[in-house]
């Protein structure tokens, strides 16, 4: 094809072009994070983030949730309430497993 160094050239420009943007997308969110690290900007950040759920309000109504007591709806309670005995299982948690295409026999073993 006669013009294939004319599209080589604009492709490797929009590469080009796309890497500038992603690096400098990637060193703001970078930035952003190593200054929310710092106690006062943190505590700027969680302000500008009320905001941000305030200004949310109209779009989706999240205030149900500011006054449960327990976020977790268990179909299989049926009329049992939780009690906070109960709580202790989720409160204690500092990360969840995620896993995927497991076997049952190593679902039973290792849960």
């Amino acid at each position: 094809m006669i013009v294939a160094p004319l599209v080589a050239t604009l492709r490797k420009s929009l590469m080009k072009k796309i890497a500038k943007i992603f690096g400098a997308v990637l060193t703001i969110v970078a930035l952003c994070y190593c200054a929310a690290q710092v106690g006062s900007v943190s505590m700027h950040f969680a302000a500008l983030g009320r905001i941000f759920m305030i200004k949310l309000l109209p779009f989706w109504d999240w205030t149900s949730m500011f006054y449960e007591s327990c976020l977790v709806s268990n179909p299989f309670y049926g009329e049992y309430t939780l009690t906070e005995e109960d709580c202790v299982s989720c409160e204690a948690l500092e990360h969840v497993d995620r896993l995927g295409g497991v076997a049952y026999e190593q679902l039973l073993d290792g849960y």
